[in-house]
């Protein structure tokens, strides 16, 4: 069973901080464009099956380093989560005035 690590080297802030990756964000076409591009007889030529494994995860770490940005600093909101809460804002603010309209004309 192969477990792929998160974090396969320690990427550090000046605050000794690890940093995770940005799945989401990752390119994964440029990881398989990779790997399709080694030699996979001329690498694993020599290797018994557990150092095949550990050599094609040591190459898919530092793949998924390449090509997988870190994750931004923790606590800070997505783009797009003012636009909601203004949105929001508005709405509650539409149905006051709408329940407001409707007490007073009956």
């Amino acid at each position: 069973m192969y477990t792929f690590q998160s974090n396969p080297e320690p990427h550090t802030t000046s605050n000794n901080i690890l940093k995770s990756r940005d799945w989401a964000r990752g390119s994964y076409w440029a990881i398989n464009r990779s790997l399709a591009s080694y030699n996979w007889d001329l690498e694993f030529m020599h290797l018994d099956l557990e150092q095949m494994t550990q050599r094609f995860t040591t190459i898919l770490n530092h793949l998924s380093i390449r090509y997988v940005p870190p994750k931004g600093p923790p606590g800070r909101a997505p783009p797009w989560h003012k636009k909601v809460s203004q949105s929001l804002k508005k709405r509650k603010v539409a149905w006051s005035e709408y329940l407001a309209a409707r007490r007073s004309h009956g």
